[in-house]
């Protein structure tokens, strides 16, 4: 799953969807960020502290640039571009 992070509502990128990804078992979040110009990717799903179900417990941040692993791909994120203004 691939989320480019949009600029109305981000924390709904940030936290509702990736609170809910793992729950619906995908394994990989690659997570776009124009805004900073950053990307992160999320793996591992499995129990969270509590009960409230399963979240991703592995977080690896790149910068637009970067070849990024996700998964068996890698995404050459050197074409990416940052919204207008940022």
């Amino acid at each position: 799953m691939a989320e480019v992070v949009s600029t109305s509502n981000p924390e709904n990128d940030y936290r509702e969807k990736t609170r809910d990804y793992p729950a619906t078992g995908i394994p990989l979040c690659l997570i776009i960020d124009p805004r900073d110009t950053t990307l992160a990717v999320l793996s591992d799903p499995g129990p969270s502290p509590g009960d409230d179900g399963p979240r991703y417990r592995a977080r690896h941040d790149y910068a637009f640039g970067d070849a990024v692993a996700v998964g068996p791909w890698v995404v050459d994120s050197g074409e990416f571009r940052a919204y207008d203004g940022s």
